[in-house]
């Protein structure tokens, strides 16, 4: 009982479980070839990724579970995305759809380490792990309206190999990163930003 209290007791968490809830109701729709209203669905997503992690920030409801909670629709997410791109929208790619096998299977090995080492998605919140979002969402709503952009496209591959392997790095040594934005980059720089509006959205 004290999950199911603790799972519905924040704003952000229930801005989480609509992106949940949305994920089936996106699969009926791609089943159903009916890619137009998945494409609108994924914008429907992007807006309910960005309002959690804010509204966690901006009502001081940041908490362990709802960091998993979003961690896990992430990720649920981004393989449905995959499977409707290998499944339903290939032709739209082409064949330089072959790209997505290495970096899928790259960002599989480094989510199975994260798994057996920390039992959770581990890293899955750095802030160089952003561009993938952009880039992969962009991608994925493009082509459900048969819209192929390689600017995108490789900009999905690149940020994807990028993240994986940042990711696999903070598994090893997350002290390399600043604490806030858990971002290797300001973590090098040794930069730890508590105010302004980045405080807000990561």
């Amino acid at each position: 009982m004290t999950f199911i209290k603790d799972l519905f007791s924040t704003v952000p968490n229930w801005i989480s479980m609509a992106r949940l809830v949305m994920i089936p109701i996106l699969w009926v729709w791609a089943v159903q070839g009916k890619f137009s209203w998945v494409g609108y669905g994924l914008v429907f997503t992007i807006v309910t990724d960005v309002l959690d992690g804010l509204s966690a920030r901006l009502l001081g409801q940041c908490t362990e579970l709802g960091e998993k909670l979003d961690s896990f629709a992430d990720h649920l997410l981004l393989l449905s995305m995959l499977t409707w791109l290998f499944v339903y929208r290939m032709d739209i790619i082409g064949e330089a759809g072959w790209l997505l096998i290495p970096a899928a299977v790259l960002y599989a090995v480094v989510i199975i380490i994260g798994l057996i080492k920390l039992r959770r998605f581990g890293g899955a919140h750095i802030l160089e792990g952003k561009p993938l979002a952009l880039f992969g969402f962009w991608l994925v709503i493009q082509t459900m309206f048969d819209i192929f952009s390689p600017f995108v496209y490789y900009g999905l591959i690149i940020t994807w190999a990028v993240h994986s392997l940042v990711n696999l790095l903070y598994l090893y040594r997350p002290d390399l990163y600043n604490v806030r934005q858990r971002s290797l980059i300001l973590g090098l720089l040794n930069i730890e930003i508590e105010e302004g509006l980045i405080k807000y959205l990561f």
